[in-house]
């Protein structure tokens, strides 16, 4: 079901009286209310927003960095939670366990309001959530064992990188729009019809 969308149903006009809706109606049309994107149009779609954006200069033009560097770096990460996770004997309720855990859902957040709604300033305050919260998580990794929060290191460096840029990029729009380029100015010439 992922990409297709399910079509409302006709609507049948009968001579008279009040129209019924029967539960499969409904279920249909509140089916076409929840659309699930295909995500290789999602990429797309995030990709050419991407290429939109005011960048600094020494961000990548393109998302493959960006994608290759996070694949690595989670990587990594499932590798030292991993570690830890052996170490504390499996215990949920670890401080490193549970500040990993928020960590994603801060930066699963942070990417929704970022790529899905596209608000560069409203995911500032989670990007900096998020890059907080990923050096809390690496410096509780690191107590438990240093192997880990080695391990660790490059999704924190990932990270910051990535909110730096977020950050870039907000500040860049906003000098954008308080100073927009002037168009050239057109002169008019006036032409009178001689008769």
């Amino acid at each position: 079901m992922v990409g297709q969308t399910i079509s409302p149903p006709k609507s049948s006009s009968t001579g008279g009286g009040s129209s019924s809706s029967s539960p499969e109606r409904l279920s249909r049309a509140a089916l076409n209310l929840v659309q699930v994107p295909n995500p290789q149009q999602w990429v797309q779609w995030a990709e050419e927003w991407y290429r939109q954006l005011p960048l600094p200069r020494w961000a990548p033009d393109d998302t493959v960095p960006l994608v290759l560097g996070w694949v690595a770096a989670r990587v990594f990460q499932v590798v030292s939670v991993s570690r830890v996770w052996h170490l504390v004997r499996r215990d949920y309720e670890h401080p490193a366990l549970e500040l990993m855990v928020f960590t994603h859902v801060v930066g699963d957040q942070w990417l929704r309001v970022l790529l899905g709604r596209r608000q560069l300033g409203q995911a500032v305050g989670l990007a900096v959530a998020y890059a907080s919260l990923a050096l809390f998580t690496f410096l509780a990794i690191l107590l438990e064992d240093v192997l880990s929060g080695i391990l660790f290191l490059p999704s924190l460096l990932y990270i910051v990188f990535i909110v730096a840029l977020n950050v870039s990029s907000w500040r860049l729009d906003a000098e954008k729009r308080a100073n927009p380029v002037k168009p050239y100015p057109v002169t008019y010439v006036r032409q009178e019809i001689m008769q």
